[in-house]
């Protein structure tokens, strides 16, 4: 069957909307004949049905510990109610993927990896802060192992539409990964260790040696355009991607001239668009509102999938959608390392929603999903403005004609993930995030996420592995969410003048991840009101759900060896 695509005919769109400027009487196409022209007119309203649907809870257990990257479903979920589909526009069709929950969602997706690429001066040859010469060198291993492979300045001059600007993987510094700054001093070296603070308090820098000693570069690697459903080749390439890296770069056995680490403001960021490697639609405005309750409602539980720095007040590049209504004061400002709420958050309500309506609203994520239903433009949902948010959406802005705003991507941008070069962990918080895309997608034409937030986030059995398997990810990625092991750093050679930097940030991942340290950090956050919860249903979450603060969930297989506590430094 081909399917009708969007053209120049289209009929003109409001600012930030898929809405259609008003065209009359709302108009129903059965769906028992697609290929029918046939348009009969209806008294219904646009407004999508209140339908919704249970999710299983059960957990899974079985003995898989490495993450699939199937597209199954668990046998235990219910099937999601059909639906009659219901559009307020006269004229060319939409592809059915935009209208039909029954066709799936073509998404693309596309991947950057930060992290801190360390580097011997003397070995190298390189003068500090060459970055372009350091940049070359990286390019230039990954070309001569097959890798298509380019500075990322290569590709400016590319219109963001052209599929070329995204065929290769784009190499660049990330300033918030590493050491761009290299200003020194003849008594100190490097000027960051005095104005550390300023810098987001990167640990590396407390680790910094002599001038003539070694360089330190954050380093973004940016993948194609993949499709997501176009086989395994986009994984042999992030595979091999990867291990080029590591070969050239980390391999700890042949000497510490080079070494790549992820620390505490690295991150994994992956795009997700609908359309093919080159074509790009539009998300409805329906899916995004429905994408943002999905992640503002389920905020608490999925927490859970993270590193405590990537969800506390340390996420100062990728908030959460709770701090839109929730002001959590930044940790590095305090020196301290707990999540800190301001007391009276209705004066934070007042301040944002300056209307009768709303001012004296009642503050708790219930509230938040309805205010999200209520918009009427993309960019007036919360939180839009600030790119460096867990969900970013600034790349799905359109102009008056409804094409995409200058250089927008046509994605929403998730930004939470802590940086990891493990190409499993990749994996499977890539199956995660599109499957919230679909499942967004397919509440917003078939029911309602309100309806689904309301049924579920106050539910002490409702936990990871239920909101996974609600959203469709295959029942092996949740196990390997359930039972996942922090795999320990590879060791230094004796005598490695790396030896003090890798075991402290080693030793750092390792806590971060601890499911009892992201249960405690969780619980912080639920007793300061950061998750919009009643304090009578966190007294009840805290009874029925949560562990005491010093142990792990029962569902989680922790294996390594309980970290040693040390002071953070700020």
């Amino acid at each position: 069957m081909d399917i009708p695509m969007e053209n120049d005919s289209d009929p003109p769109l409001g600012k930030g909307s898929d809405t259609p400027m008003d065209m009359g009487d709302d108009f129903d196409i059965p769906m028992r004949d697609r290929s029918s022209s046939t348009i009969s007119n209806s008294s219904s309203s646009a407004n999508i049905s209140d339908a919704s649907f249970t999710p299983s809870i059960a957990s899974n257990n079985s003995g898989c510990t490495t993450p699939p990257h199937a597209t199954g479903r668990s046998d235990d979920v219910p099937q999601r109610p059909g639906r009659r589909a219901v559009v307020t526009q006269v004229g060319p069709i939409r592809p059915l993927f935009l209208t039909e929950p029954s066709v799936p969602l073509p998404l693309t997706v596309g991947i950057e990896l930060e992290m801190l690429l360390v580097y011997d001066l003397k070995a190298t040859n390189m003068d500090y802060g060459d970055h372009d010469a350091i940049l070359m060198m990286v390019i230039k291993a990954l070309s001569s192992a097959g890798v298509n492979a380019c500075h990322e300045w290569d590709t400016l001059d590319l219109h963001e539409g052209d599929s070329a600007k995204y065929a290769r993987w784009g190499v660049g510094v990330d300033m918030s990964a590493g050491d761009a700054h290299p200003a020194y001093d003849s008594d100190q070296g490097c000027l960051c260790r005095s104005e550390k603070r300023a810098w987001g308090c990167t640990d590396f820098m407390d680790y910094h040696r002599r001038r003539d000693e070694y360089g330190f570069l954050g380093l973004e690697l940016k993948s194609p355009k993949y499709a997501l459903d176009g086989g395994d080749d986009w994984r042999d390439d992030v595979r091999r991607t990867l291990k080029v890296l590591h070969g050239h770069f980390d391999d700890r056995a042949s000497g510490d001239c080079f070494r790549l680490y992820q620390h505490d403001t690295t991150g994994v960021h992956v795009h997700v668009g609908v359309g093919t490697q080159t074509e790009r639609h539009r998300l409805p405005l329906e899916s995004v509102k429905s994408f943002m309750q999905l992640v503002t409602g389920f905020e608490r539980i999925t927490d859970e999938l993270h590193a405590t720095t990537r969800f506390d007040s340390r996420a100062q590049y990728c908030a959460p959608p709770s701090q839109h209504y929730r002001w959590i004061i930044p940790q590095w400002l305090r020196g301290r390392d707990h999540v800190e709420a301001v007391d009276d958050a209705n004066a934070v309500v007042r301040a944002r929603y300056d209307n009768g309506e709303t001012c004296e609203m009642d503050n708790s994520v219930v509230r938040w999903c309805q205010e999200i239903e209520k918009i009427g433009e993309l960019n007036d949902i919360e939180g839009y403005e600030n790119r460096e948010t867990a969900y970013n959406l600034q790349n799905l802005d359109v102009d008056a004609d409804g094409n995409f705003c200058g250089d927008c991507k046509g994605t929403i941008e998730f930004r939470q993930h802590r940086g990891t070069t493990d190409a499993d962990e990749i994996f499977a918080w890539v199956e995660v995030v599109t499957s919230m895309v679909r499942f967004a997608h397919t509440t917003a034409l078939t029911g309602s996420m309100l309806s689904i937030v309301k049924q579920h986030v106050y539910d002490p059995a409702m936990g990871l592995g239920g909101f996974l398997h609600m959203i469709g990810v295959a029942d092996k990625t949740v196990d390997y969410y359930s039972k996942h092991v922090e795999k320990p750093a590879a060791s230094e050679l004796p005598g490695s003048r790396l030896t003090p930097l890798t075991s402290d940030l080693a030793r750092r991942r390792q806590q971060q991840k601890d499911p009892a340290q992201v249960m405690r950090a969780i619980l912080l956050r639920l007793a300061s009101g950061d998750y919009g919860v009643p304090i009578e249903v966190s007294r009840q979450l805290v009874r029925e759900k949560y562990p005491p603060v010093d142990a792990a969930p029962p569902d989680y297989k922790w294996k390594c060896e309980p970290p040693e506590m040390f002071p953070l430094k700020y």
